[in-house]
């Protein structure tokens, strides 16, 4: 017996001897023949391991010489002719690195992290040094050696990851730095080197090693650290601890698999092949199943997805894309890719705000995992794309009824088309539902039912459910039945999509009680991707415990599917079946109300998340008591309030447009206002402004002066944000009109706080002063503390700005006065913000970096402002620079680099300029 190692110093063994190649030909030879053990290797591949790009004149004959004198040196063993070149007789468990990539691949498939591990650590035992080491070949060197050093990272990195979840020995930090000493340009191993210090209390420590790996990145490669390195960084300058980081978590979003599940054994097999293929690395991950309405795409990529589960420890990812919902639009790539995220371990507070930086995030989160991720009902390749891993180890299935031809061509997508079921596959799914010696007995009766229904996985799936309600019924009276409703059974029979639907969902809700019905019916007014238990238990008028008893039922209906716990969603076909029975079977006023209680539901619990979030918000709207029926969210603290918002972010966006549509004008503006301060702090203005056009439309319908001024003042507010000055100016100025016609005080003092911003853009100063002037005055006409506190703020950082420190100084100062009485955190950070700017130009540096820390202490409280923070600290490095802190300057200039680069913001690169000169100056 032949043994090859070829994972560190060549080594051969026969039959238990080691025996000596002294010839390098010979080594380099045999080297390439093992790599396909049990394999013929064909003469010109032989020659390019062997000889490279320089072979002989005669590199057949040359091969076979060396070919019998390595016969002789092993006994006779191993190497034989065969018709398409040589082979070494051996099982590929006899050389080191195929029984390597076995272990590999086997640890890949298992679910159980112990037996992982001992499989990793197994095939991990087999590395003894440097690939090929005393083999010349430059062709293994540069391909086969690359490879396999790739795969025991990877496999390293795994069975760290492993370690960590079972609590970080410290052994696994020397184990690391020796790693990361040896590997030192690969960030994945400091990224785990650095948590695990973290996880052993030496964070101090983890910092050192950041700033010396950023280093030698910066000198050798001539680039900025990954973004997972540089987000663990700001998580450990944050103070949060790296075990919270998402690497640890494990998602697991698949919707349950379907027992009933028949057939599609050609389909299956083509994903597995794709699959298998990915993993060779011979083809992309990415399966695109598409066919009509109800064939069965959805159901076949959750079943193959729940079969292969074990193959993806590091998890599976899940979305609806509602590439053809009947109300709102298709899921946005950055909805989809926020909600990933989230499931990877991400909190939604620090989630980037726009595409790109969701998509770097993502695309650094899932690299060299090994996820699976099912994208379910896209609309078009473009809603894909963002949506790809990109990650060696990973897969994608997409669903859709468009052929998605774009991410075929482009990406390499293998497509796996499904028709309507053939006869026996179809008789086999009603066999799973209906009784099987029934179904034997009345052969002719089932293949009716499966010509009725044109073969549809869908229709025959509820028929069978609707046989199961009725399991003393023989199989011939359900076929009967069929034929008896010949005006749904034609247009189930006509090929189109919404009335084929409509026939067979009709048999599944007449299964459910009268409660359930209703509520189904009333699920189809709600515009959103999916409902939480609150906003459907509002839309029925019951109880939460009720609304939970009827959920259930309708998810064992399959008329609802529980897509997160205690969130719920419809099919797009059944939502638009449940929107017809809803105007059939409710009343106009009936369906009015349920409509109402929605919108009472989301206005209130979003103004209870608003004051949660702002506590002490200038304007206050005076709601409309909420219907009798409407259930509010409660919510403990601002995190709480975070996270509703991100969670209801894409029902909130369409709830004011159903509000606008159906007359409820005072909802669409006031429900805009409930999500203006977490839209500006999350710096999501691609949304605010349209919302707030909406809003202003219906208060303009309904000759609503009040709410065209919130919704004036508010767009001049979202131009300002995107540098808009002229269309600014013109809301504001409206805003200031209307603010006047209504004698609002608050209103007027908000909106010449907001000219005056905009002055100061356009560098106006007697305007500033003016506007700002005149906003204290209407704030001391009420006694707005607040309103005041921040007219001061805003006119000592002003006259500062004009060369009056002093004056600058008091009116800032008693700013931070008035909202230290006032406990509002966020705004007295934007004063310490200003006291700092002031100390600043007058070259008191010391003092001035005592109030930015002050500012982002305060604003970190506070629930965090990402711009304002960027630009304190940016200030704050300024100050450090000065005082000669070069390495505190350095820290603070990185922290607001990442957070602008992240947003895409426009100043990102003015602060990485100044980076660069520091680090200039340094060098």
């Amino acid at each position: 017996m032949v043994t090859v190692s070829v994972l560190g110093p060549f080594r051969v063994v026969v039959d238990g001897r080691a025996v000596p190649l002294t010839t390098g030909r010979l080594r380099t030879l045999l080297s390439g023949l093992a790599m396909s053990a049990g394999r013929a290797v064909s003469m010109d591949q032989l020659t390019r391991v062997v000889w490279g790009e320089e072979p002989p004149a005669d590199p057949r004959r040359s091969l076979q010489t060396y070919a019998v004198r390595l016969r002789q040196a092993l006994g006779g063993h191993g190497v034989e002719a065969a018709p398409e070149g040589l082979l070494l007789r051996a099982e590929p468990d006899d050389v080191d690195a195929l029984r390597f990539a076995r272990l590999l691949d086997a640890a890949g498939r298992t679910a159980d992290p112990a037996a992982e591990k001992v499989l990793l650590g197994e095939a991990l035992a087999l590395w003894r040094g440097d690939p090929f080491d005393g083999v010349a070949s430059d062709w293994l060197h540069r391909t086969e050696g690359p490879r396999l050093l790739e795969r025991y990272l990877t496999a390293l990195e795994r069975r760290v990851d492993l370690d960590i979840r079972a609590g970080a020995p410290e052994a696994l930090a020397a184990e690391l730095e020796r790693l990361t000493a040896r590997h030192p340009l690969r960030e994945s191993l400091w990224v785990r080197l650095l948590r695990v210090l973290d996880r052993r209390g030496r964070t101090a420590e983890a910092l050192e090693r950041y700033e010396a790996v950023r280093r030698r990145i910066a000198d050798e490669l001539g680039a900025d650290p990954s973004p997972e390195l540089r987000r663990l960084h700001t998580e450990l300058l944050a103070g949060r601890p790296a075990r919270c980081a998402a690497p640890v978590v494990v998602p697991r979003q698949l919707p349950s698999d379907i027992g009933w599940f028949a057939g599609r054994r050609a389909a299956l097999t083509a994903v597995d092949q794709q699959w298998a293929a990915r993993r060779a690395g011979t083809a992309p991950g990415i399966a695109v199943v598409t066919g009509t309405p109800g064939v069965g795409k959805s159901t076949l990529a959750i079943r193959w997805a729940h079969r292969v589960a074990a193959d993806f420890p590091d998890g599976q990812l899940y979305a609806n894309l509602r590439g053809f919902e009947p109300h709102g639009d298709p899921a946005r790539p950055d909805q989809v890719i926020r909600g990933f995220l989230v499931g990877l371990g991400v909190s939604p507070r620090d989630l980037p705000s726009d595409l790109d930086g969701l998509r770097a995030a993502y695309r650094a989160l899932t690299e060299g995992k090994r996820l699976l991720v099912v994208l379910d009902n896209a609309s078009d390749s473009a809603q894909v794309r963002p949506l790809l891993t990109g990650s060696t180890g990973g897969f994608v299935v997409v669903t859709s009824r468009n052929s998605l031809t774009g991410l075929i061509v482009s990406e390499g997508a293998q497509p796996v088309p499904l028709a309507v079921l053939p006869i026996e596959e179809a008789r086999e799914l009603l066999g799973n539902r209906v009784d099987r010696m029934a179904a034997g007995a009345a052969r002719d009766a089932v293949d009716e039912i499966v010509r009725l229904c044109s073969g549809l996985p869908l229709a025959l799936a509820i028929t069978a459910a609707r046989a199961a309600t009725h399991p003393d019924a023989p199989v011939e009276a359900l076929s009967a039945e069929l034929r008896d409703t010949h005006s749904r059974l034609d247009l189930l029979d006509s090929g189109d999509e919404a009335t084929s639907a409509r026939a067979v969902f009709s048999w599944s809700y007449a299964a459910v009680g009268p409660a359930a019905a209703r509520l189904f019916r009333l699920l189809g007014l709600h515009p959103g991707p999916d409902v939480s238990v609150l906003a459907a238990a509002s839309l029925a008028g019951r109880s939460v415990r009720h609304t939970h008893h009827q959920l259930a039922e309708l998810t064992a209906a399959h008329l609802v599917t529980e897509t997160a716990p205690g969130r719920y969603a419809l099919h797009d076909l059944l939502a638009i079946y449940a929107a017809e029975l809803a105007e059939q079977y409710d009343t106009e006023t009936e369906r009015r109300d349920a409509r109402r209680r929605l919108l009472d539901h989301y206005l209130h619990s979003g103004y209870a998340a608003a004051r949660t979030l702002n506590p002490n918000r200038r304007t206050v709207v005076r709601l409309p008591l909420p219907a009798d029926g409407v259930s509010v969210v409660a919510l403990e603290d601002l995190h709480a309030a975070l996270d509703w918002f991100a969670a209801e972010h894409a029902a909130l966006m369409a709830i004011v447009r159903v509000a606008a549509e159906h007359g409820y004008g005072g909802h669409a503006w006031q429900l805009s206002w409930t999500m203006a301060d977490y839209l500006d702090r999350q710096a999501y203005w691609h949304d605010w402004a349209p919302m707030q056009r909406v809003a202003l439309a219906a208060a303009e319908r309904d000759g609503d002066r009040r709410g065209q001024a919130h919704c004036h003042r508010a767009l001049g507010v979202v131009q300002l944000k995107h540098r808009d000055g002229v269309n600014a100016r013109s809301h504001l100025e409206r805003a200031l009109d209307l603010y006047g016609e209504l004698a609002d005080p608050t209103g007027l003092a908000l909106t010449h706080g907001n000219i005056a911003h905009l002055a100061y853009v356009e560098d106006r100063w007697d305007e500033v002063i003016s506007h700002l002037e005149q906003s204290l005055a209407h704030y001391r006409s009420t006694d707005r503390r607040g309103g005041q506190a921040d007219a001061l703020n805003d006119l000592g950082w002003s006259y500062a700005q004009l060369g009056d420190h002093r004056k600058g100084l008091r009116y800032c100062t008693q700013a931070v006065a008035l909202y230290q009485e006032l406990g509002d955190q966020h705004w007295e950070a934007n004063a310490w913000d200003s006291l700092g700017s002031i100390h600043q130009r007058m070259m008191d540096h010391t003092q001035a970096v005592r109030c930015y820390r002050r500012a982002l202490d305060l604003s970190e409280r506070a629930g965090g402002n990402v711009l304002g923070t960027a630009s304190t600290l940016t200030k704050l490095a300024t100050s450090y620079r000065a005082t000669g802190h070069v390495e505190r300057a350095r820290e603070a200039y990185t922290q607001a680099f990442q957070i602008l680069s992240t947003l895409r913001h426009r100043d990102a690169e003015k602060v990485r300029a100044e980076l660069r000169t520091l680090e200039s100056r340094v060098a």
